[in-house]
């Protein structure tokens, strides 16, 4: 006895059993369309120059554009950027000749200038791109700016100076405005700020140059006397209302340990204003108050103490292995002292009562190693494994460009020539070792 089917099953089996024949144009979307390149319609036959072979295996080369290059070196694809053409035609030796028109050219050069989908910026041969390369410009600051690849770092060093910053703001918001006060002063006078200022000599005829001069020095005095570590603080934070609190640029004029900071070349009228030294120096001045005044190595109030004991009881691991042991110790007390640093400020700023005194900022902010902990940051401007993940990993070197030339850095040195020289919102910004040319926002 044949399975009963109803209506409906027959007309689905015999419908999907059916061969279907595609209409034409179909036909072209279903199969893989393989694009014939300008080099090969033209019979050209697209290689590695022996230019580019001769500086490959050099760890820096520099060199200029020809004039072709030159004229070239604003041609760029829709969001690409300057100097690819240039490079592109560097590294293959192809210019305008008898047998290739200058429209030609640049057909074939476009070949091997890649797309916004790729990783690099630039491939030879087009088809097999064996030699990858990723071209960057050098801005007017001598920098070069690194896009979404920089993402990681940004992360990293912005995360790192705002935790530091909210341990050390926590505590000085803790004190009452007489410790405050105290702190501020003991700091301006630690970090030389009005001893390092020298009025100007007034020459025997009063000039417009000196007037300026005298001008700035009392603008660069009044800086001085209203130096505090508040407004220190929030100048390096860039406050959005919609956004929230947050830092947008960190130069590292203010990050690194032996970089000269300069007030007058911040657009940013707070930084101009606060950024009279630098990280490095204000930590070390806490750090030498804390450790050379006696007056100041107090213990710590019991209730952190407190905190700490009844922290560690809840919540230490049972682990017999005392490093992994002592690891999740220091762990504990840190949280503790951070839970302390918070709630100590909420109670002296709702009830104005439970401050600390100048005795306690010292002290509890010792226990922060500032240095010890900006050293970790300081140390990620210049992390070999950070800078290389800079760019593809699978590049044959970096090009970077301007209309005056080209440094070319094979992938393998690029770690030892560049070093991150400001975080920002927009991408960090790297620059060639011992070169660094700044312009602060």
């Amino acid at each position: 006895m044949k399975k009963y089917s109803s209506l409906g099953e027959v007309y689905l089996e015999a419908s999907f059993n059916k061969t279907i024949t595609l209409p034409p144009m179909l036909k072209v979307i279903g199969e893989k369309k393989v694009q014939q390149s300008t080099a090969s319609k033209l019979g050209l036959d697209v290689q590695i120059s022996q230019n580019f072979l001769s500086i490959s295996k050099s760890p820096e080369s520099s060199g200029k554009w020809t004039q072709y290059q030159l004229s070239i070196f604003d041609n760029r694809k829709t969001g690409g950027g300057r100097g690819e053409y240039s490079v592109a035609s560097f590294v293959t030796g192809i210019e305008p000749s008898a047998a290739l028109s200058p429209q030609e050219t640049l057909s074939v050069l476009d070949d091997c200038v890649s797309g916004q989908n790729e990783s690099f910026d630039v491939a030879v041969p087009p088809e097999s791109k064996t030699y990858k390369f990723e071209v960057k410009e050098i801005e007017t600051d001598g920098s070069v700016r690194i896009g979404a690849e920089g993402k990681t770092a940004t992360n990293r060093i912005v995360n790192g100076i705002m935790q530091i910053l909210n341990d050390l703001e926590n505590v000085y918001l803790s004190l009452d405005n007489n410790s405050r006060l105290q702190v501020d002063e003991l700091m301006r006078k630690q970090l030389g700020l009005e001893a390092a200022l020298k009025e100007p000599e007034k020459p025997k005829k009063d000039t417009k140059k000196y007037q300026q001069a005298y001008s700035q020095y009392g603008a660069s005095l009044e800086a001085a006397k209203n130096w505090t570590l508040k407004g220190f603080i929030n100048a390096i934070y860039q406050s959005d209302e919609e956004e929230g609190r947050g830092i947008r640029e960190l130069p590292a004029s203010l990050i690194q340990k032996d970089a000269i900071i300069n007030p007058g070349d911040f657009k940013n009228p707070e930084r101009k204003k606060y950024f009279l030294r630098n990280l490095q120096q204000v930590f070390d001045a806490i750090e030498t108050i804390a450790q050379e005044q006696s007056f100041y190595t107090v213990q710590a109030p019991n209730k952190a103490e407190e905190l700490r004991n009844i922290i560690r009881k809840l919540y230490l691991p049972n682990v017999g292995d005392e490093a992994k042991k002592k690891e999740e110790l220091d762990f504990l007390d840190h949280e503790a002292d951070t839970l302390d640093r918070k709630l100590t400020k909420r109670k002296c700023n709702v009830a104005g009562s439970g401050c600390l005194d100048a005795k306690d900022f010292f002290n509890s902010v010792n226990r922060m190693k500032l240095l010890s902990r900006l050293r970790g940051v300081q140390d990620l401007f210049k992390d070999p494994n950070i800078i290389k993940k800079l760019f593809p990993a699978d590049i044959t070197g970096l090009f970077v460009v301007s209309k005056s030339g080209y440094n070319y850095f094979p992938k393998d040195s690029i770690d030892q020539y560049i070093e991150i020289n400001q975080v920002s919102a927009g991408g960090i910004k790297i620059v060639k070792k011992a070169e660094q040319q700044q312009t602060q926002t």
